[in-house]
């Protein structure tokens, strides 16, 4: 993106709306998963004290969370994401598939 003569980057827009980059969500989604509850807290009230938009921080994760499920079972989709994120994003083998599923269903709920 580019306004004028000066390039945007992408960490300006995050901050200007309040949204969280994916690749902060996944660490915090990952967190979460493995069940490191205090890191998970302390990473989240940091994103909202920060001034993240807690809504778009539930919407975030909640798109990030399908993106997970649906790279569980998709090795292509796996390897997309795995790029996009750059992670292996290994916590996928620590954890079941109905996992995640109960966790989105909460964050639909929120």
């Amino acid at each position: 993106l580019q306004m004028e003569d000066k390039k945007i980057e992408s960490k300006e827009v995050f901050e200007l709306f309040g949204t969280v980059d994916r690749t902060t969500l996944l660490k915090l989604i990952e967190t979460i998963l493995v069940l490191e509850n205090k890191k998970s807290i302390d990473l989240a009230e940091e994103l909202v004290k920060s001034g993240k938009d807690v809504e778009e921080l539930f919407k975030g994760m909640l798109e990030l969370m399908i993106d997970l499920s649906k790279a569980k079972i998709d090795l292509e989709y796996k390897k997309s994401l795995q790029i996009e994120l750059s992670s292996d994003l290994a916590v996928l083998d620590k954890i079941k598939q109905n996992h995640l599923f109960k966790i989105i269903s909460k964050l639909q709920d929120a």
